[in-house]
């Protein structure tokens, strides 16, 4: 590998990026060489490949330098980088990453390429933006005119899936109306993936139309067994989102979740399964799904308690109107659940890791059990406050509405010490 020139490294490394071997140790050794390199690269081209196929192996000290080479070397003005910016969002979306000056920069290549835009790119584009957590009104509007104009074009039930997906969401009632007709049409050739886009998009587009969600439903019959557990849990999400009222559908659909939960060795799984079921209409708890979750309790972060709790919560109020004895599992469960969730947080002794897993923690439970444990453990944790994660706790803080002095002088203090640090960290 030494040997190889760099378009030969990045030839070599786009060959096993696409053979899916991310964690192969030649990546590894790949990554090693570009670290070692990356001053010399100057072609952007080589540059964008590398970073996407050794994005799975590097260190976040890394990443950030190529970033900022990125940034370099990425020219707005000129159209023939426009695939190496589709390149460098799919860097940011390997490494979660939503760092707005290279998506800025990226997203104004695209506004100049207009010429290159097309279904496929355009929907491209919108999936890593979705994926990102960022939006532009400029590029949707272009992407409105482009694709709206086109319209008739996509009759291929994979391409007009991408139609669907990328112009839902913004369509004006005419052009949406037509989409919504044209997907009904359809809806028999569409694969189970492109399903499931359609399903995604309707619920994004808060669309109820009982006629086609009907036709969506009967397609799923057949394509059901098809999903991994991770799409049918997405599955679940969007069907009792759209309220859809197809009871033969939610019984597969709880007998395929409760077969892979049965089977479910992995806590962030389970806690996504048993979520889920508990969106399904008239669904009992049993012994079955407790037993599951007391298993796991001890190995679930927070999220993943508060996945579990979410559920408990839901049929422990249902389970009192209708059946004592499903009510007392949930009861004895949500003890034990607690106590996981008091433990999980007496053993924290990392502020960084701590905030990490409170990122998508919220709700009735951990509002009611674990707040005010939380704010106190954090406040323990004073002395780890630093200019890279006052960001996440100010935010943390703000979420719980809870009044802290303390904390608030640390992170004031941290902050005006570091402000231009603070600054470049939020836009990281």
């Amino acid at each position: 590998l030494d040997r190889f020139s760099l378009p030969a490294l990045s030839k070599f490394t786009l060959c096993l990026y696409k053979q899916h071997r991310h964690f192969n140790p030649i990546i590894g050794q790949v990554a090693h060489i570009v670290d070692m390199k990356l001053d010399s690269i100057q072609d952007v081209r080589i540059l964008s490949v590398l970073m996407v196929g050794i994005s799975d192996v590097i260190s976040q000290s890394f990443r950030d330098r190529l970033l900022h080479k990125a940034e370099q070397l990425l020219e707005e003005e000129n159209e023939g980088h426009f695939n190496y910016a589709r390149r460098m969002l799919q860097f940011l979306q390997n490494v979660k990453l939503k760092y707005h000056p290279l998506l800025e920069k990226c997203n104004r290549i695209f506004l100049k390429s207009a010429s290159r835009l097309d279904i496929h790119s355009i929907s491209n584009i919108f999936g890593l933006y979705e994926q990102l957590g960022f939006d532009n009104a400029e590029f949707r509007l272009l992407a409105n005119q482009i694709l709206s104009e086109t319209i008739d074009d996509y009759y291929h039930p994979e391409t007009f899936a991408k139609l669907f997906f990328a112009l839902g969401p913004m369509a004006g009632s005419r052009v949406r109306e037509r989409l919504l007709v044209t997907a009904a049409y359809m809806a028999e050739e569409f694969s189970s993936h492109q399903v499931l886009v359609i399903l995604k998009t309707m619920k994004k587009m808060k669309c109820r139309n009982s006629h086609l969600l009907e036709k969506m439903a009967s397609v799923l019959h057949k394509h059901l067994e098809s999903y991994h557990v991770l799409q049918l849990v997405k599955l679940t999400q969007y069907l009792t989102g759209l309220r859809c009222r197809n009871l033969e559908l939610f019984a597969k659909l709880k007998m395929l979740l409760l077969g892979y939960l049965k089977s479910s060795v992995i806590p962030a799984d389970t806690a996504a399964i048993i979520r889920v079921l508990a969106m399904l209409p008239s669904f009992q708890v049993e012994e079955m799904i407790t037993n599951k979750a007391a298993a796991v309790l001890p190995q679930c972060s927070l999220h993943h308690l508060n996945c579990i709790a979410t559920a408990l919560v839901k049929w422990n109020h249902h389970d009192q109107l209708h059946w004592q004895n499903s009510s007392e599992l949930c009861a004895k469960l949500l003890q034990k659940l607690n106590d996981c969730g008091f433990e999980r947080l007496q053993k924290t002794n990392s502020l960084n890791l701590l905030l990490e897993e409170l990122t998508h923690v919220n709700g009735e439970w951990f509002e009611e059990v674990l707040n005010e444990e939380t704010v106190a453990m954090c406040q323990r944790l004073i002395d780890q406050i630093t200019w890279t994660n006052v960001s996440p706790l100010s935010f943390f803080l703000k979420k719980t509405n809870h009044r802290c002095p303390a904390l608030f002088d640390r992170i004031a203090s941290v902050t005006v010490e570091n402000t231009d640090k603070v600054l470049e960290l939020f836009f990281l």
